[in-house]
């Protein structure tokens, strides 16, 4: 093969190759434009589906989309007859009532020789001098009953330094009275956290009131509403006593 030849093969092998390339170009030009057409258009799926689950934040909705039909709101019910005509609930009081006796007695027969005064100074015989009163003394014989002057519950029976045996019955509402200057035997069913009746034997009268020793023989009686002392006179009735703030200087 001449020299010529080959320089006419080699050329027309370069224009072959050359129309090869501007071929396969276009082709991926038309493929390209044709690509991008179509990912242009909207998406049928993604108009139905997509948006309406779209979200501020880019949160996902579970609404149901636009093209499904909504359910029907389902009108509110009203109250049954039965309900609505129900009496409303009244309010329940849980506290304990604790209320004072209705009888009282006196706890011991005969007179008043000693009135209650917790604001003048009472004269005292034995301690020759005057000082608060804060009771009642009743007069009467020794070994005297002595009565629980109402309803209630023994709180206690111990013997106080200066006016000896005592018992302490409390009737509720706060009352309590108590016993002073008594014998030292009680009758055997009285203890402490037992309930007596009003009038009922709780003890006898004694001597063994130190403060006291130079009075009479009496029982010596007093009361507390609420820890405070009150005049025992405004519970029971004694003839010719007088309530609050006698003073009697004769002992």
């Amino acid at each position: 093969m001449n020299t010529e030849t080959k320089k006419n093969l080699v050329a027309a092998l370069l224009y072959i190759t050359l129309a090869i390339m501007i071929v396969a170009v276009v082709c991926i030009a038309v493929v390209s434009v044709a690509k991008r057409a179509k990912d242009s258009l909207p998406s049928e799926d993604n108009t139905q589906t997509e948006a309406p689950n779209q979200q501020s934040g880019g949160q996902t909705n579970n609404k149901p989309s636009q093209t499904e039909p909504t359910k029907p709101t389902e009108p509110p019910t009203e109250p049954t007859t039965e309900a609505s005509t129900e009496a409303p609930t009244e309010p329940v009081d849980n506290q304990i009532t604790d209320p004072l006796p209705d009888k009282f007695v006196v706890p011991a027969l005969g007179y008043v020789s000693k009135s209650y005064d917790n604001e003048m100074p009472v004269y005292s015989l034995t301690m020759n001098d005057y000082r608060i009163h804060n009771g009642i003394d009743v007069a009467c014989d020794i070994s005297a009953e002595v009565y629980a002057c109402a309803s209630g519950t023994i709180e206690s029976i111990y013997e106080d330094p200066l006016m000896g045996q005592a018992i302490t019955v409390y009737h509720g509402g706060g009352l309590r009275s108590t016993y002073l200057n008594l014998a030292d035997n009680f009758p055997t069913n009285i203890k402490e956290g037992t309930e007596v009746a009003a009038g009922q034997v709780i003890g006898y009268v004694g001597e063994s009131a130190l403060i006291e020793c130079a009075e009479v023989p009496h029982l010596h009686f007093a009361m507390t509403m609420d820890e405070q002392t009150v005049d025992p006179l405004d519970y029971v009735t004694y003839e010719g006593a007088v309530s609050s703030n006698t003073v009697d200087f004769e002992g």
